[in-house]
């Protein structure tokens, strides 16, 4: 169990130190505009904003911000749901899409810097052991921070 917990340790430190942004810029993106962008485009059909909030885990007062800045730079639109007019549904443009490509294919050529960079038999290893972690943090599904729940102690 020693082993374990210093692991813990080391990752904690690791993702702390600063020195590593990959972790941040990703943290980054699952909080804001490529979030909501990625996540109309996966849908394909327009949605309600309490969607796009639940999707993420935070207030309708943030995604509404998102939304009037997405909606600003033309890469979503908003229009009155004809079939229950107290609703807003929200769809990616064009633009929106294109921003969202952009991003992925320069999300795309940096990891294939830092991959490149440790190696093909390190990055194989990599890919493993993190399919493997994300199996597992599947499984066991009990985040308390994920649920609002102050940690143990």
């Amino acid at each position: 169990m020693k082993s374990i917990e210093e692991s813990v340790a080391a990752l904690n430190l690791l993702l702390s130190d600063g020195s590593v942004d990959l972790f941040e810029r990703l943290s980054h993106v699952s909080k804001g505009e490529i979030f909501v962008l990625r996540y109309l485009h996966l849908q394909g059909v327009q949605v309600i904003p309490s969607a796009i909030s639940g999707a993420m885990h935070t207030s309708t007062a943030r995604v509404s911000a998102i939304l009037r800045t997405l909606e600003k730079k033309g890469q979503i639109v908003r229009q009155i749901d004809v079939s229950n007019r107290r609703n807003i549904l929200v769809d990616i443009t064009e633009e929106g899409r294109q921003r969202l490509d952009a991003y992925a294919a320069q999300m795309r050529s940096y990891l294939m810097q830092v991959l490149s960079e440790v190696g093909e038999q390190d990055a194989r290893e990599f890919v493993r052991l993190l399919t493997r972690l994300f199996e597992v943090a599947k499984r066991i599904q009990s985040c308390p921070l994920e649920e609002g729940r102050a940690p143990d102690g």
